[in-house]
């Protein structure tokens, strides 16, 4: 039979066993919160209570049934593993993205909730994506991307959500810019032409940097009327006059496009709006005249 001063003795190490676990807690990196039925917060560390922006005074009693929210599966402890990244809205505004780990308590009707904030990892991640697909020099989509939204558009198109216009544009006499006032003015033009291409297409639209002096813009669902009135834009808009290393400059462009309704691949695609591009520039050379647009 168990005597009281036992009793005692149990009760004691139980309590100072608890005391060591919520000091261990503490320490984590990891949020460990403990969450009624309804979402409501019984108990944090720290790192839970930043996970939710609360101090540690604010957290008890919080609403934090975004844990739970999207139907997180509900693990056994012995097999407990993280959950994907998904992004919650935290108290004060703000977004996180975290994983987690819940747990039923078998004991009581509560959750136990491990939350890992991934936030800096996700955006480090975002961050080297864009860089991935995106010019080093001007911003917009580089090759590599242009590569595969071309391939997606044309793929749409034959699926029935078409047609696909592809812009050609070339600048005019780049190299001169390049020869006079060195390239990392040319890099400046080039900076400008990407943004005027931003704003003189659609918001559907994708501006890509080909290589060179040469941009591409791909405009879904743009038949031949819509794409001759995009390349006008983008002519308009282009040659204005630009300010580079204390010269004016006024970028010229040669525009040619091609509309596809599915019958060709990207790459005849690309060809033959290049084929329409070089025969604007040609026509405008013969004719002594600025560059036009050509279908």
């Amino acid at each position: 039979m168990t005597t009281l001063p036992q009793r005692r003795r149990g009760a004691r190490d139980a309590d100072d066993g608890q005391a060591t676990l919520v000091a261990a807690a503490a320490q984590l990196p990891v949020g460990l919160l403990v969450l009624d039925r309804s979402g409501r917060v019984l108990r944090a560390n720290p790192a839970g209570a930043r996970v939710l922006a609360l101090s540690l005074d604010e957290v008890a009693g919080a609403d934090a049934a975004v844990l739970l929210a999207d139907d997180p599966a509900v693990q056994d402890a012995g097999d407990a593993a993280w959950g994907s990244p998904r992004w919650l809205e935290r108290h004060d505004g703000t977004s996180v993205c975290v994983r987690t780990v819940v747990t039923a308590d078998a004991q009581a009707p509560r959750y136990v909730v491990w939350v890992q904030d991934v936030t800096a990892q996700q955006r480090h991640e975002a961050r080297l994506r864009r860089e991935a697909m995106s010019d080093a020099v001007t911003g917009v989509a580089n090759r590599r991307s242009l590569e595969r939204r071309l391939v997606h558009e044309v793929g749409r198109v034959r699926a029935g959500h078409g047609p696909l216009a592809l812009l050609l544009i070339d600048l005019d006499r780049f190299k001169d810019v390049n020869d006079s006032l060195g390239h990392l003015a040319g890099d400046t033009v080039l900076s400008a032409v990407a943004a005027r291409l931003r704003r003189a297409v659609r918001p559907s639209d994708l501006v890509a940097r080909l290589g060179g002096d040469e941009f591409v813009v791909l405009c879904p669902g743009a038949d031949e009327a819509t794409a001759q009135a995009v390349a006008d834009r983008v002519t308009a808009t282009v040659t204005a006059d630009l300010a580079v290393a204390g010269h004016r400059v006024r970028p010229s462009v040669s525009v040619g496009f091609a509309v596809t309704r599915g019958d060709e691949t990207a790459e005849a695609l690309l060809a033959r709006a290049d084929a329409t591009m070089y025969r604007a520039k040609r026509e405008a050379r013969a004719a002594g005249t600025e560059p036009r647009s050509a279908s």
